[in-house]
């Protein structure tokens, strides 16, 4: 059971501010798969989080200079910012609204993430090379 805040039930930024500015996309992160569930620690919201994404990555470098593994949204985001960069690069006449209206319409939907979030959509880890 997924033990994360309901973000509609606080103020938390930079999320807070999608509701007021249509160029901000609001990243959760689900678990290994987008049927397994939310992650613990991360915040949801149905009027909130706009999509989905695995925040999963190895070979971090820890303090005892070890690598290891991490996860949380904070990995999750720089994913699917690399995603509107690439698509920015190949429309950069696009308004930043027109280029969140094409990579959100291209995603598939989740119906185990849709009671989570606005949309239930979520960016495959197969695009990211992450399975």
């Amino acid at each position: 059971k997924d033990k994360g805040t309901p973000m509609g039930q606080l103020k938390s930024f930079p999320c807070q501010y999608n509701l007021d500015f249509d160029n901000v996309i609001c990243v959760g992160n689900y678990i290994e798969r987008e049927t397994e569930g939310v992650s613990p620690f991360g915040s949801y919201g149905v009027t909130v989080i706009d999509l989905w994404a695995r925040g999963n990555t190895s070979g971090i470098p820890l303090l005892d200079g070890t690598t290891g593994f991490r996860m949380g949204v904070s990995f999750a985001i720089p994913k699917v910012s690399a995603q509107l960069f690439e698509l920015w690069q190949i429309h950069p006449e696009f308004s930043h609204v027109k280029i969140k209206e094409l990579f959100m319409s291209s995603l598939p939907q989740s119906d185990f993430l849709k009671p989570f979030s606005k949309t239930g959509k979520y960016l495959p880890s197969s695009l990211l090379g992450d399975d």
